[in-house]
């Protein structure tokens, strides 16, 4: 029965069989074309037409991406989605450092993030923060409280996103990064989602903390740090400001070593 069903597909005219396979991989994901175009011929000369990949790309996107550009710039709409998925494009009506979005590679879902100078620190004017150009790094910090807003209409509806929390330890000065910090994630009035983590490596991977989201080489930033703050499912229509908050004010212990990036919001991986 398959190889009947084979040769009556292989019968069709070229032009319907290949509108045909279009149709089908632009309703999978980046990933699931670059699998399928291993299937056959024709799905391989299927996989690589625009047609396909320009229903991975949003509009803001490519407008963005080609602003000041030729379209042959990039030569393919897959190359195009490439491009998307390895740089970052900002939105007109948002300041230039916030937020930036690019594209996931195996979903093609919206990532963004938000960098320092968007986020509040508690006491970041004082000088238990030491500011540098690349970023602001606790001193020696006993009241840390950090808060980020992100816009959700920048994110793919009906998805379940990650945040991270990306940031570099010093190499000559790191004490306090044991004690647990508090995370919430949500819109604010409303229930948020709360966790534990912890800033130290050492930690975060040791056995007896293993149920505490764990800290891991960031993914976009060589030699970064990232950890797990929470999760949040955006549904579609949703246009509000998503807040999400690490606090830890109870302790009464020094922090210092930590230097803050950026937070990242990223859909989750299957």
């Amino acid at each position: 029965m398959g190889d009947e069903t084979h040769d009556l597909f292989n019968k069709l005219p070229d032009g319907f069989r290949q509108k045909f396979t279009q149709e089908i991989l632009s309703r999978t994901s980046p990933a699931d074309v670059m699998r399928l175009s291993l299937v056959s011929k024709s799905f391989q000369a299927s996989a690589n037409s625009d047609v396909v990949w320009d229903t991975f790309i949003p509009p803001d996107h490519r407008r963005r991406a080609l602003q000041g550009l030729r379209k042959d710039t990039f030569g393919s709409g897959k190359r195009l989605f490439r491009f998307l998925c390895c740089h970052e494009i900002s939105w007109t009506h948002y300041p230039v450092a916030w937020p930036r979005y690019w594209l996931d590679k195996w979903s093609g879902k919206m990532c963004l993030y938000v960098n320092d100078n968007s986020l509040a620190i508690t006491q970041l004017d004082t000088d238990y923060w030491k500011k540098r150009v690349s970023g602001p790094v606790l001193g020696h910090v006993i009241w840390l409280e950090v808060c980020g807003r992100i816009p959700t209409s920048g994110l793919s509806p009906d998805t379940t996103y990650e945040a991270y929390l990306v940031f570099f330890l010093s190499k000559y000065v790191c004490y306090g990064l044991h004690t647990p910090i508090e995370t919430s994630i949500g819109i604010p009035g409303e229930e948020s989602t709360k966790a534990i983590i912890y800033l130290d490596p050492r930690i975060a991977e040791s056995k007896s903390n293993h149920h505490y989201p764990n800290t891991k080489p960031g993914k976009r930033i060589p030699d970064s740090i990232e950890v797990k703050l929470g999760e949040y499912f955006h549904k579609k229509g949703e246009n509000r400001d998503v807040e999400i908050t690490l606090k830890e004010v109870k302790s009464g212990r020094p922090k210092c070593g930590v230097r803050i990036l950026e937070i990242e919001m990223r859909p989750k991986q299957a």
